[in-house]
């Protein structure tokens, strides 16, 4: 028995048909296993689809409006950090813009702002939002005034209310057009 200093790993030689070799390391293609790995790699794909769509329909449902006791709740920027920057005016704006368009659904045709009369009051702690609406078609739209009340704690509108200024009505707006005097 002849030592030798080759450590004992396994051979990378080919293996060769050898006939007289009673053990064969042919691997015939009828007697195929998959390796572990692939074995594992059909659940892993299942759960990694299952986890992003079940993702997607979260982040979906989470930017939907929720709507209880006729307030709306409302989380427009999911990825902003409240801490950092504090909720401000311009979030109560979207927030009440918001509310309009779904009061108002395809008949808004724009809205705006009012600055001059929207602020925040600090004996309440809500932003009092006043926006111009314009409600209606491109061609014919009234001109109506939208109060907001928004409650920055919860992202809510605690009071919403949409007023049309008086106006004459049709018939005695043509009189007044055609009584004038030349």
């Amino acid at each position: 028995m002849a030592t030798t200093n080759e450590p004992d790993f396994p051979s990378l030689a080919i293996p060769t048909q050898d006939s007289t070799a009673s053990t064969s390391t042919h691997i015939s293609p009828h007697n195929k296993q998959a390796p572990a790995h692939k074995a594992l790699l059909k659940p892993i794909i299942l759960g990694g689809s299952l986890c992003i769509t079940l993702s997607l329909l979260v982040l979906t449902f989470n930017k939907l409006y929720i709507t209880h006791s006729n307030s709306t709740i409302t989380q427009f920027n999911l990825s902003r950090n409240y801490a950092l920057t504090p909720f401000d005016e311009i979030d109560a704006q979207k927030i009440c813009q918001l509310k309009t368009e779904s009061v108002h659904g395809s008949q808004l045709v724009m809205s705006y702002l009012d600055s001059h009369s929207s602020r925040f009051e600090t004996r309440t702690g809500m932003y009092k939002m006043f926006l111009v609406a314009h409600i209606g078609t491109l061609d014919d739209y009234e001109e109506a005034r939208v109060h907001c009340h928004v409650n920055p704690k919860q992202h809510q509108v605690r009071h919403y209310k949409t007023v049309f200024p008086r106006r004459a009505s049709l018939m005695s707006r043509a009189f007044q057009f055609f009584t004038k005097p030349s």
